[in-house]
């Protein structure tokens, strides 16, 4: 099951949305980045597998707020932004390689960039995680970080992956 403030689905009805994102996004072209804004709720986390699973190019973003957009568009040399099935594609001057995520950062040098890598990592990332923790589908996780982060993002695919539970929160909480 995975649920959030606003939302409870099992894991089979969630297989719904993911297959809705393969559907819409099947043909993306390679020069095509997908901006998923974690304003997206608990799709967000679906347009991730849908997307990693056909091999379309995405980034995850904190939110599609103008100055984001911008910011992507200057980091990747592109002001082509377009809306495709509400959510937003950055056209690019040459493909990435087919399921790639990209990360942006400001890292520790305070300079926006953007680190691109396999999908599959995350993925590898989560069965380290399911490896080491031994998370089972009787197990329930909580995540208090936001949804773009790197680390509820492989939260939630670890819980995919084992059936756990999750609850997934909107908002950064503050965990002791």
């Amino acid at each position: 099951m995975i649920r959030n403030e606003d939302l409870q689905l099992s894991w089979d009805e969630y297989s719904l949305r993911v297959g809705h994102y393969k559907e819409k996004f099947s043909e993306t072209k390679g020069d095509e980045l997908i901006l998923l804004s974690a304003d997206l709720g608990l799709d967000f986390f679906a347009a991730i597998l849908g997307l990693s699973e056909i091999g379309i190019a995405f980034a995850p973003v904190e939110n599609y707020d103008p100055a984001t957009l911008q910011q992507a568009g200057q980091i990747f040399g592109s002001s082509k932004i377009t809306l495709k099935h509400n959510l937003y594609l950055l056209s690019l001057n040459s493909p990435l390689a087919s399921g790639s995520c990209v990360l942006f950062t400001s890292g520790s040098s305070g300079v926006p960039k953007a680190i691109v890598h396999k999908a599959k990592s995350l993925m590898l990332n989560a069965k380290a995680t399911l490896r080491e923790t031994k998370i089972s589908k009787h197990d329930r996780l909580f995540v208090c970080q936001r949804y773009h982060f790197t680390s509820a993002i492989c939260h939630f695919l670890a819980a995919y992956l084992s059936g756990a539970s999750i609850y997934l929160s909107k908002t950064n909480l503050r965990c002791l």
